[in-house]
């Protein structure tokens, strides 16, 4: 190096006009090993990273207020999954993507009335929908409780046995609201906005896709991708299960004209270690990406009840949950607990045995205490969800 290189270099890293297009060709491990070569590269690569990865800007297109967006998102849980998370983190930009938003089960009505009574966007049923919105939403949610899957339907005999195997690939979409807004650009489709209700939770949808390449998730304070290796340094995926329905060839289809190659599964074929199979996975743990989001005039989660402590980070990242082959036809699928109790106003997914009995032992027990302090006559349901029951899960690490 010459005398006169570090001062270049010093320019270069000081400069985001220079720089932004320097570190717009890297990959997210490359953005990372260069950060690392010196405390001037660790300040331009984060200074990259406010601008690559605004979050406000990306919902920009879909909502005119994306904080107010966000402070909802954070008191209802709400995930942005599918394309739209693909997108930002991988700093592309589809024009004819949707925004699809992962819900939990009791929150969907709440976040429909947003977008038409804050958004102006119009519902738009289904042909076996019905034609108002609050009135297919007490369908579904009617539905549920008779299901026994609503928030706060299970009794306490059901405590004792709180959780549910959960070895099959099923997405656990529940329904699916459409909402729609003029395009503000003349000339292009309608902008369209999806609440995908979740039966049980919202991850376990996400842990349902067609592959790899979307298991990638934004909540309200970061946004995470479960496969950052594979999906943005070697842009390859591995396929779900069985391919049956057309909607999911047809996205394939669609990933791999945009460059992606999918991994096959076949017997004696060795799967690539960067998808981690038979490992047990979390959304915290060192194999995600995960990008801390701006939070400046993002309100914070809302105690769940006034005896309940309030939830410092989204409830996603309690989860756990494992990649595995299935030998008799040669399938991946994810592999996980479910893990829900009448205290949980939230539902997770575990991948660990062990500290699902640990988990076990402690809801039998906060159980019988909660459970203490219903009325005979009125029962669990007349108390559970109301502001006096304390809710927990602010501080479960699955």
């Amino acid at each position: 190096m010459t005398s006169s290189s570090g001062p270049r270099i010093m320019e270069v890293l000081s400069r985001p006009p220079i720089h932004d297009l320097i570190f717009g060709q890297l990959s997210p491990a490359g953005l990372v090993r260069f950060s690392r070569t010196c405390k001037l590269a660790q300040a331009g690569v984060q200074s990259f990273y406010n601008r690559a990865f605004n979050i406000n800007r990306h919902l920009s297109r879909f909502f005119k207020d994306p904080i107010a967006f966000r402070s909802l998102q954070a008191r209802t849980a709400t995930l942005i999954s599918g394309s739209s998370a693909l997108q930002f983190l991988d700093r592309t930009f589809y024009p004819d993507s949707d925004l699809d938003l992962y819900v939990h089960p009791g929150f969907a009505r709440e976040i429909g009335r947003w977008l038409i009574d804050h958004e102006g966007y119009e519902y738009k049923p289904y042909e076996s929908q019905n034609a108002d919105f609050d009135t297919q939403d007490e369908v579904i949610m009617k539905a549920m409780r008779d299901a026994g899957l609503a928030p706060g339907q299970r009794t306490f005999s059901e405590d004792l046995h709180p959780f549910m195997n959960q070895m099959y690939r099923i997405p656990g979409v529940e329904t699916v609201f459409s909402f729609e807004r003029l395009n503000p650009n003349a000339g292009e489709d309608p902008l369209k906005v999806q609440i995908i209700l979740a039966s049980q939770t919202p991850l376990q949808c996400i842990l349902g896709f067609h592959s790899t390449i979307v298991m990638n998730l934004i909540t309200y304070n970061a946004a995470y991708a479960l496969y950052p290796d594979a999906t943005f340094e070697k842009r390859r995926a591995i396929v779900m299960g069985r391919m049956r329905a057309e909607r999911d060839i047809q996205a394939l289809q669609k990933y791999m004209r945009r460059g992606w190659k999918f991994q096959a599964t076949v017997p004696d074929v060795p799967i690539p270690d960067y998808f981690r199979m038979t490992m047990d996975r979390s959304v915290l743990d060192s194999y995600t990406w995960s990008i801390p989001l701006s939070l400046e005039g993002v309100e914070p989660p809302r105690p769940l009840s006034l005896t309940s402590d309030p939830l410092t980070w989204d409830p996603v990242i309690f989860s756990s949950f494992r990649l595995q082959r299935q030998h008799k036809d040669d399938l991946m699928y994810m592999w996980y607990e479910l893990v829900s109790s009448t205290v949980l106003r939230f539902k997770y997914l575990t991948a660990s045995e062990d500290f699902l009995e640990i988990l076990r032992n402690f809801f039998i027990a906060q159980g019988v205490l909660m459970h203490m302090r219903v009325d005979d006559e009125q029962g669990p349901a007349h108390l559970i969800g109301s502001e006096y029951w304390a809710w927990c899960g602010a501080h479960l690490t699955l």
